[in-house]
């Protein structure tokens, strides 16, 4: 089980993601809930933190993930996801990183937030 939450701050949607996610479809409707968010506030930017989740999906699952969001041409929206991520976890974020950038999406890992803001204001 996770939670979301939610601010609006300089431009950007802040969205910290705390709990666990095990599942394919519990990071499919996250990743859902995020994008979401961001269109229906009309802001692009989104600062993703999720130092606090605990994830564990497989690379299948990602693409899945990733796939949707093609189909849905979320990449036309022109928005940026900076990600901080748990440290234990790079490896899975690199491979979401890899993945979503192969399909056009713009998605960074950051170790620091104020570089995922800098970036995030390009």
């Amino acid at each position: 089980m996770y939670s979301i939450e939610y601010q609006i701050e300089g431009g950007v949607v802040h969205a910290r993601v705390c709990g666990v996610i095990s599942t394919g479809s519990e990071a499919a409707c996250k990743a859902r809930e995020v994008v979401d968010s961001a269109i229906k506030s009309g802001i692009y930017r989104v600062l993703l933190d999720e130092r606090e989740l605990d994830i564990s999906v497989d690379i299948h699952e990602i693409i899945a993930i990733a796939r949707e969001f093609e189909d849905r041409h979320i990449a036309f929206y022109g928005g940026r996801v900076a990600c901080l991520y748990r440290p234990e976890k790079k490896n899975l974020y690199k491979a979401y990183e890899t993945i979503y950038q192969n399909r056009s999406l713009s998605y960074r890992l950051f170790d620091g937030r104020d570089q995922a803001l800098a970036w995030l204001g390009e």
